[in-house]
């Protein structure tokens, strides 16, 4: 099983699972509620502690030009790529 298909069965057992089993959905939304609010409180204590840290002087980034063969490199890997998303999009989906 691909990624794009694990992503459309989770999401659809996720939307589903109101309806199949309400106390879990309750209870993962909650625990993700609670964690959200933790990772928000440490974000605001990081920037307060960070607020007068003067940023380190790492160099700029530079646009270098690709070279001729980099940019051929990476044409034909964006030509193969092509088929297979197509491919993708024809297979049946299946339903849960």
């Amino acid at each position: 099983i691909g990624f794009l298909e694990l992503s459309r069965v989770i999401s659809t057992r996720w939307a589903k699972l109101v309806e199949t089993d309400p106390d879990i959905k309750q209870f993962v939304s909650k625990l993700a509620k609670q964690e959200l609010e933790v990772y928000q409180r440490e974000v605001e204590e990081y920037k307060e502690l960070t607020k007068d840290m003067v940023p380190s002087a790492a160099p700029a980034k530079t646009t270098a030009k690709k070279s001729k063969k980099r940019k051929q490199s990476e044409q034909s890997q964006q030509q193969e790529v092509a088929p297979a998303a197509s491919m993708m999009m024809m297979m049946p989906q299946h339903q849960m």
